[in-house]
């Protein structure tokens, strides 16, 4: 027995023992013997080893599948099917993914190491799939009383990480993530904030993909730049164990959201790996779901479209641009799968039987190319021969007929069960200080406008020739806008550095370097008409503020170097004494306050979400009660215990109590259940009786004498109840702690704008409380 042969197997079994933890006995003694001997043996599983250890195969294939039986005769089952999926890995042809081995010719060193790696991988796999949250049992049925969801919304509730069972739209959810994907030109900025992280390692390796191909090419590898990104990209490949993967979508898949039929069952169940087979969930809408619209597709009134240059988002019919003369035509691009290809090949056929670059179907590119005229595809594509096209895509699921036999079974997201309805606190009673109202910072951002146009997009913003060096703010920062607006960072640097721009600010192409380029150029916050969503969603994610106002008068009143005030405490923009009033989310304000998700991560850890979305915890703590779990009914008050210790060195004359509901079915609206003031400075605690109203006077007054303001149903208080079935909703109980009395006249109505007047300069500490209550459907 060669010395290889021996190796390659021992090597499989240590990599099982490095990574899985899993050490098979015997496994020493066996490399010992060349023939099978009873007498050594303990029981028939060490027999089984050890003859399978004496007739060790040609390669490290044949090996593999020797330990792939010894391991399920150990009743490792999972270890065993990963190395199935090693072997359809090693023997797919390379053009597809694979390495293109056989178990018949002998493996270099060099292809051993690779399918070494490649075992080490799959099982690495596994360890990520453990540390992943299981999701809970799907069920068979919906559940009595939950409100009808549409397929989108079970898919987010199905990735909901709190599980409540049901979302709806202005939930503010947490998912888990499915996939992360990044470019090597991408990973280059990444990585290093992957090390400012310090390391923490990938959660998931099995569902990280990283793509080589945006920058790296053969023509040009040699240059520096880009072999670093080959070596970056390689070195992510060892540390995270991640394998060669070949894109879906050169294959002919494609991703949508669809209701899922007997058609997708069958490709599905054509999969070779068994795992790929099972793990499926199929789901589909509810019959009484609610839809912004509903529109009728007539498929035969399907036309072709074409995206004009220099606006990505510019998209017209084709019959609109008929006859615009071209001097290329190019079918590429990474949404460009074999049935493209091959629909383009079949027009290509019916017309020959008879650089600035605009974006249409590979069909429209291929009718256009026989004049190099821009030209409608449909009558060439009325011409192709529908059976040619369905033998050609090699499926024959569309002209089979549906068995009876066949069904598929929808699924409904699980739920955790929870109350009703509580306050949450680390402890129980908590006595701790209020906030100094002098260390309450006002978050104001001050500066001029630049003005900028619409459709300013990422490329111009990080010019493509200098992304490869753009790993930190300070590189991106040295060209953004360079070809554009070449005057733009000197304005900024000059103090012009509150961006205002038109519709679609960010469009283009999806990289972050050109939310870093605006950051180091030293621009403080944009303001646009619109965004382009993912560099919208770059922008907090990164610590730039974004703020979207839609306001035509703001636009019409903005000008080049007019001073602006952006007060992020009261969300408004001062602009030459004009105000205008803006709205960010929670989660917007607490990144941008934080710097962005990396200096975020540096206080919070890996639970950084749950810090900024639970609610501000300033000081005070309440005492932890739970209501009712069977109390639902909002004309009960449901007020909970709340409790609070005065700020020192401050002699409190008045108190102000407001409750909030800040999560109601109104996006970025808040509804105000409570607001009382001229609470006596001696009050260090609230129960429910104190907010009811004097019924034996007109005058808004409580029981306990508190003043209030009356809410939206003209009572004092409203108790925390969310609409049925709409989630749980986040309210927030608010103390203030006045230096000064607020005084009005008897006769006066007061109003919660009255209130914010009033108090201004006599705030001597403040605190907050986060109750998350709910009212699900009555079972």
């Amino acid at each position: 027995m060669s010395r290889k042969r021996k190796t390659g197997l021992k090597d499989v079994y240590q990599i099982l023992e490095d990574v899985r933890k899993i050490r098979i006995e015997h496994v020493e003694s066996m490399f010992m013997r060349s023939a099978p001997c009873s007498k050594y043996t303990e029981n028939a599983i060490s027999d089984r080893l050890i003859e399978g250890t004496s007739s060790l195969g040609s390669n490290l294939l044949q090996n593999l599948k020797i330990a792939q039986d010894t391991l399920r005769d150990y009743g490792h089952f999972r270890e065993a099917d990963a190395l199935t999926d090693v072997l359809i890995n090693c023997a797919q042809l390379p053009e597809l993914g694979g390495l293109g081995l056989t178990e018949h010719t002998d493996l270099t060193e060099e292809q051993d190491s690779e399918v070494l790696f490649l075992v080490s991988a799959w099982w690495e796999a596994l360890n990520s799939a453990d540390r992943a949250k299981a999701f809970p049992t799907p069920l068979r049925t919906r559940p009595e009383g939950r409100r009808g969801m549409t397929l989108s919304e079970k898919i987010f509730s199905l990735h909901d990480i709190d599980q409540r069972g049901s979302v709806a739209p202005g939930d503010l959810i947490r998912v888990d993530v499915d996939w992360v994907i990044a470019s090597e030109a991408s990973w280059a900025g990444m990585e290093s904030t992957y090390n400012r992280l310090r390391k923490p390692g990938i959660f998931r390796n099995d569902r990280f993909w990283l793509a080589g191909d945006h920058v790296v090419d053969p023509r040009i590898n040699g240059l520096p730049r880009v072999q670093a990104l080959i070596d970056a990209s390689e070195r992510a490949k060892r540390v995270f164990k991640l394998t060669d993967y070949q894109g879906m979508n050169e294959l002919g898949g494609i991703t949508g959201v669809f209701v899922p039929d007997i058609l997708t069952q069958r490709l599905i169940q054509k999969r070779k790996a068994p795992r790929h087979r099972t793990a499926s969930i199929y789901m589909k809408p509810d019959d009484d779901a609610q839809y912004v619209g509903t529109h009728q597709i007539d498929l035969s009134k399907v036309q072709s479209f074409i995206a004009k240059y220099p606006r990505p988002d510019d998209v017209v019919p084709v019959v609109d641009c008929e006859g615009m003369e071209l001097d290329g035509c190019f079918i590429g691009a990474c949404t460009t799968t074999e049935e493209d290809l091959i629909l383009a090949a079949l027009v290509l056929e019916q017309g020959l039987k008879g650089s600035i670059g605009h974006l249409g179907s590979a069909a429209t590119v291929a009718a256009s190319s026989f004049t190099m005229r821009i030209t409608d595809p449909t009558f060439l594509l009325d011409a192709i021969d529908t059976k040619k096209w369905d033998n050609l895509r090699r499926t024959r699921d569309s002209i089979i007929p549906e068995s009876p036999t066949e069904i598929v079974e929808y699924m409904e997201p699980s739920e955790s069960p929870r109350p009703c309805c509580e306050i949450q606190s680390k402890e129980r009673i908590i006595r701790s200080m209020l906030v100094d109202a002098s260390t309450v910072k006002h978050q104001v951002l001050t500066g001029r406008v630049q003005l900028l146009g619409d459709f300013i997009d990422t490329d111009a913003l990080a010019p493509a020739e200098f992304l490869i060096g753009m790993e930190t703010h300070e590189a991106a920062g040295e060209h953004c806008l360079q070809y554009t607006h070449p005057e733009f960072r000197d304005r900024v640097k000059g103090g012009f550095n509150i961006i205002v721009a038109g519709k679609a600010f960010g469009c283009g192409s999806s990289r972050e370097q050109a939310v870093m380029a605006l950051l180091e150029c030293g621009a403080k916050c944009v303001i646009a008409e619109s965004f382009a969503f993912i560099f919208q969603r770059n922008m907090p994610n990164l610590g730039l503020l974004g703020i979207t106002m839609p306001e035509k008068l703001f636009h019409a009143a903005a000008e080049d170097g007019a001073e602006i005030e952006i007060d992020l405490n009261d969300s408004i923009i001062n602009m030459d004494g004009r105000p205008f009033r803006f709205s960010l989310s929670p989660l917007e304000r607490e990144l941008f306050h934080h710097g962005g998700i990396a200096s975020a991560f540096g206080k919070f850890g890996s639970n950084l979400f749950e810090a900024m979305t639970e609610g501000k915890r300033l000081g005070v703590t309440p005492h932890c009660g739970i209501t009712k779990a069977t109390d639902v009914h909002p004309e009960l008050q449901c007020f909970p215990e709340l409790r609070w210790t005065p700020p020192p060195k401050v002699q409190v004359k008045e108190y102000i109590l407001i409750s909030e509901d800040i999560d109601p079915p109104i996006p970025r609206f808040v509804v105000m259940h409570g607001l009382f003031y001229a609470i006596p400075p001696t009050i260090t605690g609230v129960l429910p009786d104190d907010t009811e109203q004097d019924r034996n006077t007109k005058d808004h007054i409580t029981r306990s004498g508190w003043r209030y303001v009356p809410n939206l149903r003209g009572s004092s208080y409203i108790g925390p109840a969310p609409p049925l079935g709409h989630g749980i909703h986040r309210y927030i109980f608010t103390i203030i702690a006045l230096s000064e009395p607020l005084r009005f006249d008897r006769s006066q109505r007061v109003s919660k704008r009255h209130i914010a007047k009033a108090m201004v300069g006599k705030v001597a500490g403040w605190g907050q409380w986060v109750g998350h209550f709910e009212r699900p459907w009555p079972s």
